[in-house]
């Protein structure tokens, strides 16, 4: 099974590997290490392939995406939000 890096990810792979599965993670972007994210105050780093775009508004409009592209997916960006 591959799987992103991000929470599900992570919740996914236990149960796998627990029944003797083979887990690969994979990551859109690059590892940010955390004084680094302090240091720059970015959670992702700028490489080839983590570019964001509009990919879920077919009409590019600008919206507030919390995605993040990095090891840890947007489990390192935590924006408050609480779905109802």
């Amino acid at each position: 099974m591959t799987i992103g890096s991000g929470v599900a990810g992570a919740l996914v792979a236990g149960p796998v590997l627990e029944a003797g599965g083979t887990v690969v993670m994979i990551e859109r972007g690059a590892l940010v290490p955390w004084a680094k994210q302090i240091e720059l105050g970015a959670w992702e780093a700028d490489v080839p392939g983590a570019e964001h775009n509009h990919e879920n508004d077919p009409a590019g409009d600008d919206r507030p995406w919390t995605s993040v592209f990095g090891v840890g997916g947007s489990c390192l960006r935590w924006a408050g939000v609480s779905l109802e």
